[in-house]
């Protein structure tokens, strides 16, 4: 792989109309690169939705089991996509794993930690208990730290871009580089993710049942290896990693923006001599 280099120069602005327009139009860019990227991480990700279906965990325990399992695939793809982005295509390999997926998959794993411990109460929901006291604790929680996850999340993120191409960045040095930025970073991430929103939107006006506990129930009480949940485990996945596709091209689009980040030119080979 391609050795990068990070000027030593101060953060740069971060003007979010101008970045939103790079993103995009490097998203249009690499599109045809995503299938060959995604078929392994589907195929993956299908499998553990289809092993998770057969276990029949509540969501806690779900949750961990599959976290480290989950974090790897996720790493595989994340990896992969970030040095399409910040490299070239010759530099996106999803089925290899280096020391930069270990520091990528490390910090994936901390921040999934800390997002699970902070929702926690969340996740578990004001159901869980017969006490009305208890369950307005939980709701006050659980919007109480939403913002700040999110804030430690957005803060936090340019280790990831940096990891995959193999930067000495770590939480420190993205704390600092993103100081100031984060309304702008926030704003970039939501006018990027904005066509998500609006397909979700315009899927709930069509049928106010897709997102609730109604749809697709003859699907749920199927088997768990059969046709129809392994064909939704795997649409659900294709979803996903379009929307962590976009979600990445706008993280290192910025975090390059940010850094003034710029992969180092390959070597040259002397001409021979005679």
């Amino acid at each position: 792989m391609t050795l990068s280099s990070t000027p030593p120069a101060a953060p740069r602005s971060l003007p979010v109309g101008r970045t939103v327009a790079t993103i995009y139009r490097t998203l249009l860019d690499l599109a045809p690169q995503f299938p060959r990227i995604v078929v392994l991480p589907i195929a993956l990700s299908t499998m553990l939705g289809v092993f998770d279906a057969l276990l029949g965990l509540d969501p806690i325990l779900s949750t961990l089991i599959f976290l480290i399992p989950g974090n790897i695939v996720y790493t595989l793809f994340a990896v992969a996509w970030h040095r399409l982005t910040l490299i070239g295509a010759e530099a996106a390999h999803v089925a290899s794993w280096d020391r930069c997926h270990t520091t990528f998959f490390v910090y994936a794993l901390v921040l999934s930690l800390l997002d699970f411990v902070f929702l926690l109460p969340g996740i578990v929901g004001p159901d869980g208990t017969d006490s009305a006291e208890i369950a307005m604790l939980v709701l006050l929680w659980t919007f109480a730290l939403m913002p700040l996850t999110l804030f430690l999340l957005v803060r936090l993120s340019f280790v990831f871009p940096a990891a995959a191409v193999g930067e000495s960045f770590g939480f420190a040095d993205s704390w600092r580089t993103t100081r100031g930025r984060f309304w702008r970073i926030s704003a970039i991430s939501i006018l990027v993710g904005l066509p998500f929103i609006i397909a979700i939107m315009a899927f709930m006006a069509a049928d106010p049942t897709v997102f609730d506990g109604a749809a697709g129930e003859e699907i749920r009480a199927a088997p768990p290896l059969s046709l129809g949940v392994i064909f939704e485990q795997a649409i659900g996945a294709l979803a996903g990693y379009a929307f962590i596709a976009t979600a990445v091209t706008g993280l290192s689009i910025t975090f390059r923006t940010c850094t003034g980040w710029i992969a180092a030119a390959p070597p040259t080979t002397p001409p021979a001599t005679t």
